[in-house]
């Protein structure tokens, strides 16, 4: 195994056996996600899970099935003395997106401080190749997809501190993946005009938003990878192929990491830049 990947490791486990994570004291994250709404939402998810289990064993789908059912029971046994630390459990998704908003805040106060003549600046990125229906998720590599997203910014020159995370939400009939980062800029039209040019298409020619941070309340609804409370209303049907697509990506390769270190110090999270070679 790699340093990088031991790192990587390390740190997952990090966050999946710090129990100051699966509470409410350790970092507001809105109405939205409390622990007892993760709790309600597993909960959720399980019967989900279960009622799909029975339809594919109805329509002689041996192998969705038995995928389906070790999800369910991965959940099922997940418990405060042992975490499953997925991304498919509400609860464990939860204290990873608590742990990453904390070491991304104490990361952007560190720059915010050193750049005084910069500003702090949210990105929606939503290339829209990456859109797909609820059968097409299997397709979804959300690590590699990660790579293609970073390799486009290091095209366009981006040699700054960026961090943030990949996010799927529904939209109309589909599946959009898309992507929250921040980073500080001295010039946020160019910077917005920059990242559209990089993501254009033929069927959204704006596919970038660049908006000014005015506190760090994005830093936290960029870390959630899913909002699984929309998603339970509008495309319930779909639920289980996306908490196949969610088990299978780890649940701290959904960030977004450019040149930017991340290590552990005290049971937390931390993210520090990449200083650059003379």
């Amino acid at each position: 195994m790699s340093r990088a990947c031991q790192s990587h490791h390390f740190a997952h486990e990090t966050v999946r056996k710090n129990p100051r994570f699966y509470c409410d004291d350790c970092f507001d994250l809105g109405s939205n996600f409390t622990t007892d709404k993760a709790r309600e939402r597993k909960a959720e998810f399980i019967a989900i899970l279960n009622r799909a289990k029975r339809g594919a064993k109805r329509n002689h789908e041996p192998k969705r099935a038995n995928s389906i059912h070790q999800i369910a029971q991965t959940l099922s046994r997940c418990a405060p003395s042992a975490r499953c630390g997925t991304l498919t459990c509400p609860e464990c998704s939860r204290a990873y997106q608590c742990a990453r908003s904390l070491a991304h805040i104490k990361l952007a106060t560190e720059l915010v401080a050193q750049r005084p003549d910069q500003t702090l600046a949210f990105a929606t990125i939503v290339p829209p190749r990456f859109s797909f229906s609820a059968d097409e998720l299997v397709k979804l590599d959300i690590t590699a997809a990660n790579r293609w997203f970073k390799d486009r910014l290091r095209r366009l020159g981006i040699r700054r501190p960026v961090v943030g995370s990949s996010d799927i939400s529904w939209e109309g009939d589909r599946f959009q993946l898309h992507w929250h980062v921040g980073m500080m800029t001295s010039n946020r039209p160019a910077l917005n005009k920059r990242l559209i040019s990089a993501f254009r298409s033929n069927d959204v020619p704006k596919p970038a938003v660049v908006k000014i941070a005015y506190s760090h309340g994005f830093i936290r609804y960029s870390h959630k990878v899913i909002e699984a409370e929309d998603i339970l209303r509008r495309a319930r049907r779909a639920v289980p192929d996306l908490l196949l697509l969610l088990h299978r990506t780890e649940s701290l390769s959904t960030m977004v990491l450019l040149n930017v270190r991340l290590s552990t110090c005290n049971g937390e999270l931390v993210l520090r830049p990449i200083s650059r070679r003379a």
